[in-house]
Formats: structure tokens, C-alpha cells, sequence
């Protein structure tokens, strides 16, 4: 299950995975022990075999890492500047699919640019799936990946 965090809001409702509709902090779900050695992800999901994947925010930079329980391990880092979000994992945990977005310079900070779907397996290899594409989803096999297009794409 994929979860959405807010890098706006400390409080958030959530009325899925964390039970019925009430207010929590946005490390809700994730064990205690890993709330802070993840630093309050942006967003995360959790794999099959235990391991949480994540994309963290420093400053600027956005990461996707991976925790094993012990420690995370950097899968992919974007430009500076860039940012990345709507992650969405492999029904095995072996591929992992983010959006990245070009910021629009002299544009206010809320401005997305250019959106790229990126591939990263667990070694770190990055594959450009699709330019001009959001919110990726894996079908339950894992055999294909949905996504939505931009409008200019199809002008």
C-alpha cells in the first residue's frame, strides 16, 4: 500500500492505512523504530519481504532509499533542484517507479515543469520510462505499469 505524506502539513487526516478517519503525524504507519532513522519520509512504501522504501526530502535534494531494518541504502538521488514523488513499487519490491519534475526557473516554487517517469531497480539503476508522465501504478502481477499523460503530450 502506497502512502501519501504531506511536506506542508504536519497534521494530516488519513482514512486509509491507519484505521478510521482521525488526526495523526505523517509518520503514522511506520514502526516506531523507523521514524526516526527514515526522518519522517515524504512518502513510503512498504515491501513484501519488510523493507520500506522511501523518498526523503534534505533541504533540496530528493532521495529515494531503501531501509532494511538496519540501514538505508541510497537508490537514487535527482538533481538538485528537481523533485520527485508518486512512488510505487513492484508487487516483488525489485523495481521501484517515481516521478520526477523539472522546476520552471523564475516560476513560484508550486510550478512543475517537465515530468519524467524514472525506473530504479534495487542496485540503483535509472531508466526513463515516458517523459510527460504521473502517477505510475504497477498492475497486481507486476507484468505493466499504468500511468497518466500530460495534456501537451497529446497536442
Amino acid at each position: 500500500m502506497v502512502r501519501v505524506l504531506s511536506l506542508i502539513t504536519i497534521i494530516i487526516l488519513l482514512t486509509v492505512g491507519c484505521g478510521q478517519q482521525t488526526q495523526v503525524n505523517y509518520t503514522c504507519g511506520l514502526p516506531k523504530e523507523t521514524s526516526s532513522a527514515l526522518r519522517d519520509p515524504f512518502w513510503y512504501e512498504t515491501l513484501p519481504d519488510g523493507k520500506i522504501v522511501a523518498i526523503m526530502v534534505e533541504t533540496d535534494l530528493y532521495k529515494l532509499v531503501l531501509y532494511n531494518g538496519d540501514s538505508l541504502k541510497t537508490l537514487y538521488e535527482s538533481p538538485k533542484g528537481n523533485a520527485i514523488f508518486s512512488l510505487t513499487a513492484s508487487p516483488d519490491g525489485t523495481k521501484f517507479v517515481v516521478v520526477e519534475a523539472q522546476p520552471i526557473i523564475g516560476a513560484p516554487s508550486e510550478s512543475v515543469g517537465e515530468l519524467k517517469l524514472l525506473s530504479i531497480d534495487l542496485a540503483g539503476q535509472v531508466t526513463i520510462l515516458r517523459q510527460g508522465a504521473n502517477d505510475p501504478l504497477f498492475s497486481p502481477d507486476g507484468k505493466h505499469l499504468l500511468y497518466r499523460r500530460s495534456l501537451k503530450d497529446t497536442l
